[in-house]
């Protein structure tokens, strides 16, 4: 008898451990998922501070007549430009509507306020001709580098259709021979600077992404033209070399705002600087 109470008296005791490890461990659940649930509220807390802190220093910009609004901190983000050196200044002030008039035009300066916010650089192949020239002016106005100054867009004749990437400013720029623009006969590329530029010299590669369909030798001996309108074009006298590297071609000095590559048959590039 005394065995068989002490049997029961074990397991008792035995259930009444399993039931408090129980208890335990939803105890300890709870005050894992609080203390979790006390973290994230510190968080928001701390971005509801940070987001009113912001709005007490939020500035309207009326850029010719199109209202912007950002904060402080982004406007200063680059030492030197405009922005920085104006409100850095204490002299610049909102009108009386609480803004602070630019008369630029403001149709790409989202485009700017992006930049101000990413740091990530402005492609500029990836925009209109239009674009680029008002972004080219606004830079300089700025005082903001938004993106290599050597960006350019391009014109083209057809394709030639081909299963590598090809067809766009961007393969020409990305300084990789796998990419490019291979054109079907006769070919011809149109180069288009944002602004009016003094041009030297050129460095070409051939286009090498399929060689076995597409020769990258295709465009030796395309002639280059230049002009301020793409309209009325002057021959520079020069023609390609053999694509058969990368290759520099001098141009004397000229000063234009697109150069054209002009082939009688196919013409392909996978580099152009």
């Amino acid at each position: 008898k005394m065995e068989v109470e002490a049997v029961n008296l074990r397991e008792s005791l035995q259930a009444s451990l399993e039931n408090i490890t129980k208890v335990h461990d939803r105890v300890a659940q709870k005050l894992k998922e609080l203390e979790e649930k006390e973290r994230r509220w510190k968080e928001k807390e701390a971005e509801m501070e940070a987001h009113a802190a912001l709005a007490k220093s939020k500035i309207t910009l009326n850029i010719g007549g199109k209202r912007f609004t950002t904060s402080r901190a982004t406007l200063l983000r680059v030492p030197g430009s405009y922005f920085h050196t104006m409100l850095s200044s204490g002299r610049w002030f909102p009108d009386e509507d609480g803004e602070y008039f630019i008369d630029r035009n403001p149709k790409v300066f989202p485009l700017i306020l992006d930049f101000l916010r990413s740091g990530k650089q402005i492609n500029f192949s990836r925009l209109s001709e239009e674009q680029s020239e008002i972004l080219e002016e606004d830079q300089d106005y700025y005082q903001i580098q938004l993106g290599p100054s050597s960006q350019y867009t391009v014109e083209t004749s057809p394709l030639y259709l081909l299963s590598a990437s090809q067809g766009s400013a961007q393969y020409l720029q990305d300084g990789l021979q796998t990419t490019g623009i291979a054109l079907d006969s006769p070919g011809w590329i149109i180069f288009t600077f944002p602004k009016t530029q003094t041009i030297t010299s050129v460095q070409v590669d051939g286009y090498r992404a399929d060689v076995k369909v597409f020769s990258a030798t295709n465009g030796n001996g395309a002639k280059i033209f230049y002009s301020d309108d793409k309209v009325s074009w002057t021959d520079t006298g020069k023609t390609l070399p053999k694509l058969s590297s990368l290759s520099s071609l001098d141009l004397g000095r000229i000063t234009c705002r697109h150069i054209k590559f002009e082939h009688n048959s196919f013409l392909g590039l996978s580099l152009a600087q």
